[in-house]
């Protein structure tokens, strides 16, 4: 899995590449906790993820409890239809500002 980050105005945007299970999950919880700060505001951008396993729900709602423990803002961004269904199916979607691209993304966290 191919981890890209850049800082957009305020905004962190990290966009994984591939597939999110068992065994990249973990690499994608830790790109994002180096990341959680105070305040701060985290994009991820999922253009590039073809796949997600239970594992990469975890690792979601890992990140939704660490962030609403920081007061800490996330976007999700990019959402393909099957990650959509995904998180709809599961009940992850309220959880969570879903935009469709990383600039409404970044907007809607100004």
């Amino acid at each position: 899995m191919e981890i890209t980050k850049q800082t957009i105005n305020d905004v962190t945007v990290i966009a994984p590449e591939g597939q999110i299970d068992g065994k990249t999950g973990p690499l994608l919880q830790a790109a994002i906790k180096e990341e959680i700060k105070p305040e701060g505001k985290i994009l991820l951008d999922f253009a590039k993820v073809t796949f997600m396993s239970s594992a990469g729900l975890r690792v979601l709602l890992v990140v939704h409890r660490q962030a609403k423990a920081q007061n800490l803002k996330i976007v999700l961004a990019n959402l393909s239809p099957a990650l959509m269904n995904i998180m709809a199916v599961t009940g992850f979607l309220p959880y969570f500002t879903i935009c469709s691209t990383v600039d409404e993304g970044v907007k809607r966290l100004a």
